[in-house]
């Protein structure tokens, strides 16, 4: 009788203590100290409960420790096999680890104890993204949205596989669907509204473009790489009096280097199709100096996306219409007589321009 009494306290005190380890664990890792966890109970870890254990791991998580992680859940795991928890963590460090063929079984049977959240198949598409392997990537992040629980990562994920793929609309659309998924404002928000911007001007709709990209703007005054983008959607609407406070800004961007790893010397003004293929780019270049001579304006000529020329304004300081009319092909620069005042109409030099590329105006030199 004594002996089971014995027992049955015994029993009492080891749950107890268990339940003591467990709340101490859970609460030191609700307030972010992952490092006191590890340092207090990294000695009897194999000892604790599964409630306990897992917190431990998490704690090594945290740190960024996924070697250690990774034991950890194996013991989980050891532990507890039908809980799906284990099997995340494990994936999650096993992408961390760039282990991602591994990372793919893990997610594979968390989903298969749990059915899936869409934090699973996102791991899982992540683990398949990092392996190039698109389609899979796709339909793994396609199932995570259809969770409620799903994170913001996939909806962004989603429209690049596309754009990838060479899907271009479906990529657009995607855009559009992930633009209501996300914190507006957010940074995932202003690339999202950015490429909505990009994508409706590479379709020529223009009012799309300007709504997204206007609002890009209002939200990041500072978002430089979009303002060439809007300049070619005025261009595309004929807005021309709003292009102009977009170019100064950017000048004035440009003068205090903060263009220097996006737009180092020039900028996109404007680009179309001629010709059945050919793709011309119109840039603006930075230099100003009233006093020297230099190309302002240049318009690549492109063949399967391969510069074959260019026709250029140059500017020539001594002279009353100050940017002369340029073609050069190889290492020969030709002239032509037409020539532009300082306060020039680009709808003028663009119309000179495409008059030298199809041949309709011939150089004197």
């Amino acid at each position: 009788m004594r002996t089971l009494l014995l027992a049955i306290l015994l029993s009492i005190s080891s749950t107890i203590l268990c339940q003591d380890i467990s709340k101490d664990i859970r609460q030191l890792f609700e307030q972010k100290r992952y490092q006191e966890i590890i340092n207090r109970y990294s000695s009897q870890y194999k000892t604790l409960p599964y409630d306990a254990l897992f917190d431990f791991g998490l704690a090594y998580y945290k740190l960024g420790n996924d070697k250690s992680t990774l034991e950890i859940m194996e013991e989980c795991i050891r532990q507890r096999d039908n809980d799906s928890g284990s099997y995340y963590i494990k994936g999650k460090s096993l992408n961390f680890l760039g282990q991602y063929s591994k990372a793919t079984k893990a997610f594979e049977q968390a989903i298969k104890v749990d059915g899936g959240n869409g934090s699973y198949y996102t791991g899982l598409g992540d683990a398949y993204m990092s392996m190039s392997q698109l389609d899979k990537a796709l339909e793994a992040y396609q199932k995570a949205t259809e969770h409620t629980d799903s994170p913001e990562r996939p909806y962004t994920k989603i429209p690049l596989i596309l754009s990838a793929m060479g899907k271009p609309k479906p990529a657009l659309e995607a855009y559009y669907i992930a633009k209501d998924k996300v914190e507006r404002g957010s940074d995932i928000y202003l690339s999202i509204i950015y490429n909505i911007g990009l994508f409706e001007l590479m379709n020529s709709d223009y009012f799309e473009a300007k709504i997204a990209l206007e609002e890009l703007i209002s939200l990041d005054v500072s978002y430089f790489r979009a303002y060439p983008i809007l300049i070619q959607t005025y261009m595309g609407l004929r807005k021309f009096d709003k292009i102009l406070p977009l170019k100064e800004k950017l000048y004035q961007a440009h003068d205090q280097g903060l263009l220097k790893y996006i737009m180092n010397d020039r900028f996109c003004i404007d680009q179309f199709v001629w010709n059945e293929g050919t793709m011309i780019k119109a840039y603006e270049r930075f230099q100003s100096d009233k006093n020297s001579t230099y190309f302002k304006h240049v318009y690549e000529v492109q063949e399967n996306n391969i510069p074959s020329f260019s026709v250029q304004t140059k500017h020539v300081p001594s002279s009353g219409l100050p940017y002369k009319l340029r073609m050069t092909k190889g290492d020969i620069e030709y002239k032509f007589a037409k020539a532009f005042p300082k306060k020039y109409d680009y709808s003028e030099i663009k119309l000179a321009v495409m008059d030298v590329i199809s041949d309709k105006l011939s150089p004197t030199e």
